[in-house]
């Protein structure tokens, strides 16, 4: 809204909320961020996502699950989660 001249954002959320219209001048090197699926102790994970499965996924990064999922040929109802993403498993 015309309030600050620059902004400091993760390239995650970049993605995620679609930075593609933005100026991305420099990538400031103070925090890396990788993606990471994790589920239960026990969960046959390999199993489970095989093309054509259909799975429950909580995120707090749907577009990026989404595309994740599809690229492997998985079916998945998303749940949008907020906070503390190492429950997300539990859930």
């Amino acid at each position: 809204y015309g309030a600050a001249d620059f902004g400091i954002a993760g390239k995650d959320v970049l993605i995620e909320h679609g930075g593609d219209g933005l100026y991305q001048p420099l990538d400031l090197h103070i925090a890396s961020c990788l993606m990471m699926v994790a589920v239960k102790k026990g969960c046959d994970y390999a199993a489970a996502s095989k093309p054509g499965s259909r799975l429950r996924i909580a995120t707090k990064y749907p577009d990026i699950a989404a595309v994740h999922f599809a690229d492997k040929g998985v079916h998945v109802d998303i749940i949008k989660l907020y906070g503390s993403m190492e429950l997300a498993p539990l859930v």
